[in-house]
């Protein structure tokens, strides 16, 4: 197994988890979302094991466009979390961004579009390299909402006080972690050939955000932890 694989193995492991315990334990909107999160974040955890270990370039395109599916709703619903969980007032950028994940979501489909082709990688797997025409608007967007999410998060953090500052200060770092470690799988996409061995970091956040819960009742969910 090659580290992008594992990286992908322990992705997938720890947001499924998460995702079985936010269905356990949560009620509200705030919840919900963070459910639609974890569940994208997961289509990219099990789709990179899956990409990796592919034996030709046929299912490795395959893999490659069910995995998107969730990464074009992993900034999306970032954002629309980060709005919710700060009781912030964006209802057209909501709209806006949603509209988009939806073009971005057809056109993966379709061949040219988004995905145009595959390239033989580090001499261990293939990657979507190089992208499509609407490929490039969408690595702008995502960026471009884990930017601005975290400068929401940063502004609340400066504002809060008490219980509220902790459980942001975690979130911020899980995230930031988070997307620092998979951002740079973009970059082979683009024929910059970097090892996208930080994929390895992105399994942590849940970890840090599951740990933020049982000390901090992040996102007001309370769990009794008998010694």
């Amino acid at each position: 197994m090659n580290l992008f694989a594992l990286s992908g193995l322990l992705i997938g492991i720890t947001n499924t988890i998460m995702i079985g315990f936010m269905l356990w334990k949560g009620r509200n909107k705030v919840h919900r979302l963070w459910v639609l999160f974890c569940i994208s974040a997961t289509f990219w955890g099990w789709g990179a094991y899956l990409i990796a270990t592919a034996k030709n370039i046929q299912v490795a395109d395959l893999w490659w466009r069910v995995t998107h599916i969730g990464i074009i709703f992993i900034p999306i619903f970032f954002a629309h979390f980060v709005i919710e969980f700060l009781g912030l007032k964006r209802r057209w950028l909501l709209i806006s961004i949603y509209i988009l994940g939806v073009i971005f979501l057809i056109t993966n489909f379709i061949d040219g579009l988004f995905i145009a082709n595959m390239r033989w990688v580090f001499n261990q797997f293939y990657y979507d390299s190089p992208p499509g025409p609407f490929y490039i608007p969408f690595t702008a967007l995502f960026f471009g909402l884990v930017i601005y999410g975290n400068y929401e998060l940063w502004k609340a953090y400066r504002k809060a006080q008490g219980l509220k500052r902790i459980q942001i200060r975690y979130f911020f770092y899980a995230m930031t972690i988070s997307f620092a470690g998979g951002g740079l799988s973009f970059v082979p996409v683009y024929k910059i050939d970097l090892y996208p061995v930080l994929n390895l970091l992105a399994f942590l956040y849940p970890i840090i955000i599951a740990y933020a819960i049982l000390r901090y009742r992040l996102m007001d969910i309370r769990v009794v932890v008998r010694r």
